[in-house]
């Protein structure tokens, strides 16, 4: 609120004083005292003073401006910290998503470079000349072989652990390549072949991977 003391003095003035700035006319007058003409009697003058100071003594609207700009930066500052924190979430969802990816890339990797070639008819032989004097073991195996699915694995480890010593491929006793198979004497599923030099060097058949390492190790 607003306090306005009236003091009679010499020279007919009156004294102004304020509690806190009001803005008279484009004027901001702080807090302190005022010293204003004053005609006629002191009556007629605090009147007219107090009709003054009820259209003039306004809070000054320097300070309206001054919250209202106070309250749009606040209003900005959260609205770019919500931005920043929406930014930061995007991007550590996307780190996450580029790590998942990345680690299903080299499970991919991983199966693609253990996993046995399978070769059809029309390589089953430039394969075999290619190899020259590395030894070539050859899964003879169908779809629906039961052992067959079970041997795999193993295989693939034999792969890995012979690396250049030994190379593992499969054929696929279908009818693309029923009528190679029939010439390779192939009755049964799974049967393994072993070639040196593009020759027959042993044979077996079943799921017998004892066995069948054995017969590796003696003509790797």
């Amino acid at each position: 609120m607003i306090f306005i003391h009236l003091q009679r003095s010499s020279g007919h003035k009156a004294i102004l004083e304020l509690a806190r700035p009001v803005s008279v006319g484009k004027k901001l007058i702080m807090s302190g005292t005022m010293s204003m003409p004053c005609q006629g009697s002191s009556r007629s003058c605090q009147l007219s003073l107090f009709n003054s100071s009820r259209r003039l003594c306004q809070p000054a609207r320097p300070a309206r401006r001054s919250q209202a700009c106070r309250a749009e930066a606040k209003d900005q500052l959260q609205e770019m910290e919500q931005y920043r924190q929406g930014l930061s979430k995007a991007l550590q969802d996307k780190e996450n998503n580029l790590k998942a990816e990345a680690k299903q890339g080299i499970s991919r990797v991983s199966e693609e470079s253990t996993a046995l070639p399978d070769i059809k008819k029309e390589q089953f032989y430039p394969l075999l000349e290619e190899a020259g004097d590395t030894l070539v073991i050859v899964d003879f195996y169908t779809d629906w072989c039961g052992p067959c699915k079970v041997m795999l694995p193993e295989l693939e480890k034999m792969a890995q652990e012979k690396g250049e010593k030994a190379k593992f491929v499969k054929f696929n006793c279908n009818a693309h390549n029923k009528e190679l198979g029939q010439q390779l004497g192939i009755r049964v599923a799974p049967t393994f072949q072993l070639y040196k030099n593009s020759k027959k060097v042993a044979e077996m058949t079943g799921a017998k991977i004892d066995e069948l390492r054995s017969l590796i190790e003696k003509n790797v």
